[in-house]
């Protein structure tokens, strides 16, 4: 009897333990958290099925985005925008570019992976409120962060010639946040987006 007793806890410690390991997890409906390929996965997603209304071109990036930082300037945390911090190939970091034909517009969206657990919401956005900036340029700029379970998506709108719109703010977010609500985590991408061998990009801070 005693030896049976020590069988179902052993039972009952193994399920625990694949429970905690599986990062893939979908709480409820406002909260998620995406394991890395899932993250992955979206990136191509938004890279391939995103669309933007008055924006006919796209470009994202490609290979291996690999952005070396000073790790003064991450809390002494890592060296690159990398999930462990090192020289490897899981960025944490990837850009989606939309420009429109004269390329005097343009929207970047920056999907940043982060290991912390956040609701679905608008977390940032930009307002000079009663603070006067006497800049033209500073109005053709807009930008907002939407945070998406465990990924940041970073909505940066820039204009060339005249300044951003709250008609033109407005449809980009509408559309950004239709996709993000209808999307479905578990659903696997097979596409591959990356052709050929691993191309590294390095930026100094």
């Amino acid at each position: 009897m005693y030896k049976k007793y020590i069988l179902i806890t052993l039972i009952i410690i193994i399920i625990l333990t694949g429970c905690s390991n599986n990062k893939s997890v979908n709480i409820d409906n406002n909260h998620l958290f995406f394991s890395y390929e899932q993250y992955k996965d979206l990136f191509k997603n938004m890279s391939l099925n995103l669309n933007l209304e008055g924006y006919e071109e796209k470009d994202y990036t490609k290979y291996t985005n690999l952005i070396f930082i000073d790790k003064h300037f991450s809390f002494n945390k890592r060296e690159y925008l990398t999930l462990d911090g090192k020289y490897s190939d899981t960025e944490t970091q990837e850009t989606i570019v939309f420009s429109n034909k004269d390329k005097s517009k343009f929207v970047i969206l920056d999907l940043i992976y982060i290991n912390a657990q956040l609701e679905k919401d608008l977390v940032y956005i930009k307002s000079i409120g009663d603070i006067p900036i006497p800049s033209s340029t500073y109005k053709k700029i807009n930008e907002y962060i939407f945070s998406y379970g465990n990924i940041l998506v970073k909505v940066t709108i820039i204009n060339d010639k005249e300044p951003v719109s709250f008609e033109q703010q407005y449809a980009i977010a509408e559309s950004v946040l239709n996709f993000l609500n209808n999307y479905n985590i578990d659903k696997k991408i097979t596409i591959k987006l990356y052709q050929t061998p691993s191309n590294v990009f390095s930026e100094g801070v």
